[in-house]
C-alpha cells in the first residue's frame, strides 16, 4: 500500500508540476500578449501625439503666414499673366508723369536659379530698366515710390541720379529685378 501511496504521491506531483508549467507557460504567453497589446497602444498613442503636433504646427504656420501670403496676393505677387500686367502697369506710369521722358525697358521673366522651388512655387525675375528726367529730388523720389507700389516686387539693384553741366533736368536710370512667384515647372527627363 504504501507503493501505491508514493506512486500516487509521485504521479500527483507530477500532475502538479505540469499544472505548474503549464499554468506558468499560459502566464507568459499571456504576458506577451498583454506585453505587445501595451506596445501598440504606446505606439498608437505616440502617432497621435505626433499628428497633433503636425496639426499643431501647421494651425501655427498658417496663423503665422496666412496674413502675409493674403499681402502678397493682393501685392500682385500671385499675378496670372505677369508680363501683360507690367507692361500696361510701366505704360501707365509713364502715362501719368509725361513731363519726365520716362523710357523703361523690361527685360524677359525667368525664374531665378538660385532660388530653388518652395511648396511647388518658384520665384521668377524679369529685369527692369527705368530712365527719366526728373527736374528736382521730388520727382526722383516719386518715381521711385510709384514703382515700388507696383505689382509684385521690385529689388532694387541700381540707380544713379546725374545733373547736367548745363542747366535743366536731372537724368536717372534705375534697375530693378521685377519679381514674383509662379507654379514650379516640373523638370523634363
Amino acid at each position: 500500500m504504501t507503493r501505491h501511496r508514493d506512486a500516487l504521491t509521485c504521479l500527483a506531483s507530477a500532475l502538479y508540476l505540469l499544472a505548474a508549467v503549464a499554468v506558468s507557460c499560459w502566464a507568459q504567453a499571456h504576458y506577451r500578449q498583454q506585453l505587445a497589446h501595451y506596445a501598440q497602444a504606446h505606439h498608437a498613442a505616440e502617432s497621435a501625439v505626433q499628428q497633433r503636433d503636425l496639426l499643431h504646427q501647421a494651425q501655427t504656420t498658417l496663423a503665422t503666414y496666412g496674413p502675409r501670403l493674403h499681402n502678397l496676393r493682393v501685392q500682385g505677387v500671385f499675378d496670372a499673366d505677369p508680363p501683360a500686367a507690367r507692361q500696361a502697369a510701366l505704360l501707365q506710369l509713364g502715362r501719368s508723369l509725361p513731363a519726365l521722358s520716362l523710357h523703361q525697358r523690361l527685360g524677359p521673366r525667368a525664374p531665378l536659379p538660385s532660388a530653388a522651388p518652395v511648396g511647388g512655387l518658384q520665384l521668377h525675375a524679369a529685369p527692369l530698366t527705368l530712365s527719366f528726367r526728373p527736374r528736382h529730388e521730388p520727382d526722383f523720389a516719386q518715381v521711385l515710390e510709384r514703382v515700388r507700389n507696383l505689382p509684385g516686387w521690385q529689388a532694387e539693384t541700381r540707380c544713379e541720379l546725374s545733373r547736367p553741366a548745363a542747366p535743366g533736368p536731372l537724368h536717372a536710370v534705375c534697375s530693378w529685378y521685377w519679381l514674383d512667384l509662379a507654379p514650379a515647372k516640373e523638370p523634363t527627363s
